[in-house]
Order: structure tokens, then sequence, then C-alpha cells
């Protein structure tokens, strides 16, 4: 699966430097480059894993941008020349803070983090949907196993849910049509539908 990326910044060699210091890692792909906040706020990303973010930008910084961005916000890493804005980037859950000129060992440490970020954010939904599952599945379950009480002339039965293929209403008796049995019953359908 390819790690889907964007870069941000308004100079043209910061991006170009963002696409050579991507280029060694195959799982990643840069699909997009913005020289502009409102550039890349007024395109449409879908599946995005990693914005490679400028902060310092004419008109509307990278902060703002972050804050003015719809949907899920993917991970991000500021690539800036300023490194004042470390703390302020970290408390706008910035995943990583990359200096200009980007150095190749450091920036090797930021795909990993890139990675095992990605890797825990998977495991995270997949462990979700299980959870889904599972509940859904008790739910089931639960439904399968329930059972009413019948009352009719004979005495009283327990059915389960699941063996009733289908109810009859006779005027003010129901008929229970289960698979080896019929039960007829003097209470009305709708106490019956109420039990359902």
């Amino acid at each position: 699966m390819k790690i889907r990326c964007i870069c941000i910044d308004d100079e043209p060699l910061a991006r170009q430097g963002i696409k050579l210091a991507l280029q060694p890692y195959s799982d990643f792909e840069l699909i997009a480059e913005y020289s502009s906040a409102e550039e890349t706020l007024g395109a449409a990303h879908n599946n995005i894993d990693v914005l490679f973010l400028d902060i310092e930008m004419p008109r509307k910084n990278g902060f703002s941008m972050l804050n003015d961005w719809q949907g899920p916000l993917p991970l991000v890493v500021f690539v800036t020349a300023y490194n004042d804005y470390a703390i302020k980037a970290f408390e706008q859950q910035a995943l990583d803070y990359v200096l200009k000129p980007i150095d190749e060992n450091r920036f090797s440490i930021v795909i990993n983090r890139i990675r095992d970020q990605l890797t825990q954010n998977t495991q995270l939904l997949h462990a979700e949907s299980l959870l889904n599952t599972v509940e859904a599945l008790q739910h089931q379950v639960a439904k399968q196993n329930k059972s009413i009480s019948v009352k009719t002339d004979e005495g009283y039965f327990r059915v389960n849910l699941n063996d009733i293929i289908y109810l009859e209403s006779v005027g003010n008796h129901v008929c229970f049509h289960l698979p080896n049995r019929q039960l007829i019953t003097r209470q009305t359908l709708k106490f019956y539908l109420t039990e359902l």
C-alpha cells in the first residue's frame, strides 16, 4: 500500500527538496504539490496520509491552513527553515518537525515514524472493526436465543423466536406455525408483537 503525501510550500526549491527526499522510499507517493494554503484548501483531497507543510507562507501560514482543513486531518510533518515554531507545531498535533535544508538521516527517522503511526492507526481501525463485528454477532446470538412463553389450552410452551415460521391471527386467537407443530393461543396478535 502506498503512503499518499502532499507537499505545501511557497518555495519551488523546497517542494523539489521534499520530492527528492521521498525518492528512496518506494512506499511513499507524492500525489500533489501546492504553493499556498489557499490552493491546497481549494483542492479535493481523498485518502491523504501525510502533509509535508511549510509554516511561513504568504497570506495564510501553515497553522492557519490546518485550522481551516476540512475532513479528517492527515499526519502532519512541518518542514520549515525556522526552529522557532516547534512547540506550536506539536501543540497542533504535528507528527514531526523537520528543518530545511532536509537532512537525510533526520528524514529517514521521520519516514519511520510515519510508517509506525500509520501501522498503529490501521491496527486501531482493524480492532474497532473486529469489535463491531463481535458486538453484531453477540446481538445476533442473543436474538437467536430469545424465546417467548406461549399459553395454550394444553399449557405453557417455550418457543424460540427463530423457530417461528409465521404467526396467523384467527379472530381473538393466534396460531404459531412452527417447524413440527402449531400452537394456538387465546392471546391477540398485538400482544405477541410487543413480545417480539
